[in-house]
C-alpha cells in the first residue's frame, strides 16, 4: 500500500501530488457532499424519538447514565453540549449530524485520494459512502449521532496515521493517537482501529522501508495501548452487568451465528436487500448465500492484487471487518446503520477494484468504468433511501425511527396546543383493538395479540410518560387506555389518533360523553358499555345516555338483557324520533 509516492505511471487518471490549482483539490470533495445532502438532507426534518428521551433526561437532569458508560464522550459529553446549546429545539441536532455526515463524507475522500492514487476514484468512492442507506438512522437519530462522530474521528485518525507515515514530523502521529483515542470512547467499534493502521504500516515498510514510518509505529504502539486498556475496562464491566444493557445485548461466539450475521450485513452491503432490511434487527439465515458469493468475490480480487505496489482493496477490506467485527457476536441486535463506519472501507474496496480492472485503459475509459459504478450505487441508495421514507404500514411510518419521531412530534404539538395549566394531569385513549409486532415472523402488521402481550406505537413512543416528562414537564401522565377509566376523570383526557394526534375529549362525565360517541361510532361495544353506565352513575339523566347504553348491550347481541332497558327508554322519552323504532323492535319480538 504505497500512500506516499502517488499511482504509478501506468495508471490512468494522475499522480494525486502532482501540480494542479488547489482550487481544483478542492473541486473533488464537492460532488460527494453534494450526494450527501440529496440523499440525507430531508432528515433536516426529523424529530427525536426512542432513546433520544432517555439522553436528553440524563442532559437535563444529570440523573442516571444513558448508554455504555465507555461512550463518555458521544455520551454525556455530546449531549450535554448540545441540550445546553441547542435546548430542545430538534433543528441544530438534526443540523450537527448532517454536517458531521458531510465531514465523513470528505474525509472519506481524502483518505481514499492516499490509499486509490487518483481523485476521480476517491470521489467515487466518497460519493458511495455519501448515498450508504447505513446512513439513514444515524443521520434522522439523534442518538444516531455516536455512530458518526465515531466515524469522523476514525476516518479522520486515518488520515493522520497516513501522513505520519511519510512525514518526519511527530504532529501527525500525535493526531493519529488523538483522533483514534477519541473515536474509541465514542463507541467500543474503534477499538479495532489499529488492525487496518497496522496494515498500512505493514505495507509502507515492506515497500519503501523508509525510517519515516517511525512515528507511525510509535503511534500505532499507542493507540494499539489505548484499545487494551478500553477492552480491559469493557470486559470488567461486561462481568459487572453494566455494560451492553443486559439481556437485550446478548451475544454467542458460534461459528455459524458469526458467519450468518456477516452473511446478512454483506448482503445488506449490496444495497439489494430492500429498502429497511433491519426491520426487526435480526439476522436474516437466507442471507449465507449472497455472503459466500459476495465473499468469494472480494477474495478474488484480494488474490489479485496480491503484487500491486498498492493495495486499497486489502486496506478497505481490513477496515470494513475491523470495524464490523465488534456487532456480529450481538444476537438480537442486527441494524444496517453498524454498517456506517464499516462501509468507508466497502467504498474504497469497491473503486480500487475497478480502477485496477481497467488498468492501462484510457483515461477517459478508466473513469467512466469507475464512475459507472459509483453511480448505480449512488442510485440504488438513493431508491432505498427515498422507499424507506415513505413505506407506511397502517397509515404509519414503517421505519421505526421515522415513525416514532411523527408520533412524538404530533403528541406534544397536541399537548402544546391546548395550553394545560401547570400541574395538570393528562391520560390518552383510544378504542381501536390493541395491537403488535410480531418479531418472530418478521412481520410488522398491527392487530390483536390474544395472550394479553400487546404493542401501541403511541405509547411506546411516550415511553410511558417519559417523553412528556421531558418535553413537557409540568404535566403528569396517568396513562394509556383503551376506554376513560373512573380514575381519570380529574384529568384532561385525549383521544390520540394513529399517527399521535392528540383530540381533547375534556374530563370528567363530558370526557365519558366523548368517548362514548366514539366507542359507538367503531362499533366498539365491549367499550361503550362501561362508557355509558359510568355516564348514568355520574348523573347523566338524558336520552342519549339512556340510548348509547341500550345501543351498546344490544350490539353484543344480548336481547335480554336490552329489553328492559329499550322499554324504559319508549316509556320515558316516548316522543324522541328514537322511540318508534325501539317500539317496532319491542313488537317484533325483539329480534
Amino acid at each position: 500500500m504505497t500512500l506516499a509516492a502517488g499511482r504509478p505511471a501506468s495508471l490512468p487518471g494522475g499522480s494525486p501530488s502532482s501540480s494542479r490549482p488547489g482550487r481544483e483539490r478542492l473541486a473533488g470533495f464537492v460532488p460527494p457532499l453534494v450526494v450527501a445532502l440529496v440523499c440525507h438532507g430531508s432528515g433536516l426534518g426529523s424529530f427525536f424519538a426512542s432513546d433520544d428521551i432517555t439522553f436528553l433526561t440524563t442532559a437535563r437532569t444529570g440523573e442516571g447514565l444513558a448508554g455504555s458508560p465507555l461512550r463518555w464522550l458521544s455520551g454525556p459529553v455530546a449531549w450535554s453540549v448540545m441540550v445546553g446549546a441547542f435546548g430542545l429545539d430538534p433543528l441544530p441536532f438534526n443540523v450537527a449530524r448532517l454536517l458531521a455526515h458531510g465531514i465523513a463524507t470528505a474525509l472519506t475522500y481524502a483518505l481514499g485520494v492516499r490509499l486509490l492514487g487518483t481523485r476521480w476514484a476517491a470521489m467515487s468512492a466518497a460519493a458511495m459512502f455519501a448515498a450508504s442507506p447505513a446512513a439513514f438512522t444515524p443521520v434522522r437519530w439523534a442518538s444516531g449521532f455516536a455512530e458518526l462522530l465515531t466515524a469522523v474521528f476514525a476516518l479522520a485518525a486515518g488520515l493522520a496515521f497516513t501522513s505520519a507515515l511519510r512525514s518526519r514530523s511527530r504532529v501527525p502521529a500525535a493526531l493519529a493517537v488523538l483522533f483514534g483515542s477519541l473515536a474509541m470512547i465514542c463507541k467500543e467499534v474503534a477499538f479495532l482501529l489499529p488492525l487496518p493502521l497496522a496494515l498500512a504500516l505493514f505495507r509502507h515498510r515492506s515497500e519503501r522501508g523508509e525510517p519515516r514510518s517511525r512515528n507511525a509505529a510509535v503511534a500505532l504502539s499507542l493507540l494499539l495501548g489505548v484499545a487494551a486498556v478500553l477492552g480491559v475496562v469493557a470486559l470488567a464491566l461486561a462481568r459487572s452487568g453494566r455494560f451492553l444493557g443486559g439481556a437485550a445485548y446478548a451475544t454467542s461466539l458460534d461459528v455459524r451465528h458469526l458467519a450468518q450475521n456477516l452473511s446478512t450485513y454483506l448482503w445488506w452491503a449490496t444495497g439489494l436487500a430492500g429498502p429497511i432490511p433491519d426491520q426487526v434487527a435480526a439476522v436474516d439465515p437466507g442471507a449465507l448465500g449472497a455472503g459466500v458469493l459476495v465473499t468469494l468475490v472480494a477474495a478474488g480480487v484480494l488474490f489479485a492484487q496480491r503484487r500491486d505496489t498498492q493495495h486499497p482493496c486489502e486496506f478497505g477490506a481490513v477496515w470494513f471487518l475491523a470495524f464490523l467485527a465488534p456487532v456480529l457476536p450481538l444476537l438480537h441486535h442486527t441494524y444496517s446503520y453498524y454498517l456506517y463506519l464499516p462501509w468507508a472501507g466497502g467504498c474504497w474496496f469497491v473503486a480500487g477494484a475497478m480502477e485496477r480492472a481497467v488498468r492501462g485503459r484510457p483515461a477517459w475509459f478508466a473513469r467512466g468504468v469507475v464512475g459507472l459504478v459509483a453511480l448505480v450505487f449512488v442510485s440504488l441508495g438513493m431508491w432505498n433511501l427515498r422507499a424507506r421514507e415513505r413505506l407506511q404500514v397502517h397509515g404509519l411510518p414503517a421505519d421505526r425511527t421515522m415513525r416514532e419521531s411523527l408520533l412524538v412530534r404530533n403528541a406534544i404539538t397536541g399537548l402544546r396546543e391546548a395550553d394545560l395549566p401547570a400541574g395538570g394531569e393528562v391520560a390518552f385513549v383510544n378504542p381501536y383493538p390493541r395491537a403488535f409486532q410480531d418479531i418472530a415472523s418478521r412481520e410488522i402488521a398491527l392487530r390483536p395479540r390474544p395472550t394479553g402481550r400487546t404493542y401501541t406505537p403511541f405509547e411506546a413512543a411516550l415511553r410511558d410518560g417519559e417523553t412528556l416528562r421531558v418535553f413537557l414537564p409540568s404535566l403528569s401522565v396517568l396513562g394509556f387506555g383503551e376506554r376513560v377509566l373512573p380514575e381519570w376523570e380529574a384529568a384532561d383526557v385525549f383521544l390520540y389518533e394513529n399517527d399521535g394526534r392528540l383530540v381533547r375529549l375534556g374530563r370528567g362525565l363530558e370526557a365519558q360523553r366523548a368517548f362514548g360517541a366514539i366507542a359507538l361510532d367503531v362499533e366498539r361495544w365491549d367499550l361503550a358499555e362501561p362508557t355509558f353506565r359510568r355516564m348514568l352513575a355520574l348523573g347523566d339523566t338524558t336520552a342519549d345516555a339512556a340510548f348509547g347504553l341500550l345501543t351498546a348491550v344490544a350490539g353484543q347481541r344480548r336481547e335480554q338483557d336490552a329489553r328492559p332497558l329499550v322499554l324504559g327508554f319508549v316509556r320515558r322519552w316516548p316522543r324522541d324520533p328514537r322511540a318508534a323504532a325501539l317500539a317496532a323492535w319491542l313488537a317484533s319480538g325483539g329480534n
